[in-house]
């Protein structure tokens, strides 16, 4: 694939010939905390891209009193494994001589800033998608799963007192001192905050610079980190034979062109990726299509996409008539059309879709980790490192045209004890920004 550059025809409105405002916007703070609690291992040079951490289980405790002189059983002595293999994420950006000699603003020095932010969200992603599949989950108010939450299911003072006790009960050894770590994103924060008066009267006597300026610290044995990039979910409309909008896809029943039969029954679901981040953001309700047509064979469906490109779009649709949905096409472009010829397109291994929200419900994520809960392997020697093209011609860039900056490492994140993770999923009063 060609080099995407930075060029000045591209950015001619950054041009001093230009009216553009002196004072440039500063790049949102985006806050990589997730990192902060991993078990750091190295992989060494030379040894493969896998890694195996080994963990005892403890021993079961006897149940009867010795007998004298009578030599008990040996207890069984069990060895967990967890293998994590590395993979390599980079960013590369490319300038021309051209832009950075003519735009206003320095765009060499914001290359780096922005290539430094940038593999620091790739890797706040991946951990986050890792940690997503933790089993133990809390939802706030009385809600059992993701799918009956509403906003007003607000993370609370007890709830996260109920993940410490679940953690000490399980036996989690604390992160840092007598304390648990915890991530939490801006909107959890604000109903604490806002609503909670357990929290507001202990704040309010004890660390009022604190609550000016939102800063939890530890709380309900939990020493808190804020995070601003992290998984939210928001659940939009069911696919209709209705032309799309920005959120709900469309779906026909064509009479024509594929391998289903009338009365067969395609379950559709179809997920909203945030264009900039890849995070899932927006997932739509399950339609149930019974395809039509009295008598009519050789049938198949058309599949439209929403129409807002801040997103792009994974479809998942049955492999069996009446069948779960799985995942049939990954980060389709908006108001694109694809077509389901038969069950046969899916494959029933594929991925099932996330959970979605309740309509229009927006819903959060928090965590909270013990001590060795999971793990960053990286690779010994590559690490995360930063590069720039020197200036001058070379052999392929001989008249010193193009510069280039880039980052990257190779690393991964696993779980390591899934009963030290727990995570806390939530409805606020407060929006989650996601672009429309």
């Amino acid at each position: 694939m060609a080099d995407a550059l930075v060029t000045f025809a591209s950015r001619s409105d950054d041009a001093p010939n230009v009216a553009i405002a002196a004072r440039e916007y500063e790049l949102a703070e985006r806050q990589m905390v997730l990192g902060k609690f991993a078990s750091v291992y190295q992989l060494e040079q030379r040894m493969g891209t896998t890694l195996r951490v080994t963990r005892t289980k403890r021993l079961n405790l006897p149940t009867a009193p010795l007998t004298e002189g009578v030599a008990p059983d040996s207890s069984a002595f069990t060895l967990e494994k967890v293998d994590v293999t590395v993979e390599q994420w980079g960013i590369v950006v490319a300038m021309t001589d051209v832009s950075m000699l003519t735009l206003t603003h320095p765009v060499l020095a914001k290359a780096i800033t922005l290539v430094g932010m940038a593999i620091a969200e790739v890797g706040e992603r991946e951990i986050a998608k890792v940690l997503m599949g933790g089993t133990n989950v809390t939802y706030g108010g009385t809600a059992a799963s993701r799918d009956l939450l509403v906003a007003t299911d607000v993370a609370t003072s007890r709830k996260l007192l109920t993940m410490t006790v679940a953690m000490r009960t399980a036996g989690g050894m604390p992160t840092q001192g007598n304390t648990y770590g915890g991530v939490m994103p801006p909107q959890m924060e604000g109903d604490l905050l806002d609503a909670d008066s357990t929290f507001k009267d202990a704040q309010s006597r004890q660390n009022i610079a604190g609550l000016e300026y939102g800063d939890l610290g530890v709380w309900m044995g939990i020493s808190w980190k804020r995070g601003n990039f992290l998984p939210s979910f928001k659940g939009v409309a069911t696919p209709t034979t209705a032309a799309v909008t920005a959120e709900k896809a469309q779906f026909t029943d064509q009479a024509t062109g594929g391998g289903f039969n009338t009365d067969e029954i395609v379950k559709l679901v179809v997920v909203a990726r945030d264009a900039q981040s890849d995070y899932e953001r927006k997932i739509s309700q399950t339609a149930t299509i019974t395809i039509g047509g009295v008598g009519a064979t050789a049938r198949s469906v058309d599949v439209k996409t929403a129409s807002s490109t801040a997103y792009t779009y994974d479809i998942y649709a049955s492999a069996v008539t009446n069948g779960a949905a799985k995942l049939w096409r990954s980060r389709v472009a908006a108001s694109t059309t694809v077509t389901l010829t038969d069950f046969s397109d899916v494959s029933a291994s594929a991925a099932a879709p996330p959970v979605a929200p309740g309509l229009n419900v927006e819903t959060y994520v928090a965590w909270v980790f013990a001590k060795d809960a999971y793990m960053r392997v990286e690779l010994n020697g590559m690490s995360l490192r930063s590069y720039r093209t020197p200036e001058g011609p070379s052999h392929s860039d001989p008249l010193a045209q193009v510069r280039k900056i880039g980052s990257k490492y190779m690393w991964k994140c696993a779980i390591l004890d899934d009963a030290f993770l727990r995570r806390l999923e939530f409805g606020s009063s407060f929006p989650s920004g996601l672009p429309a």
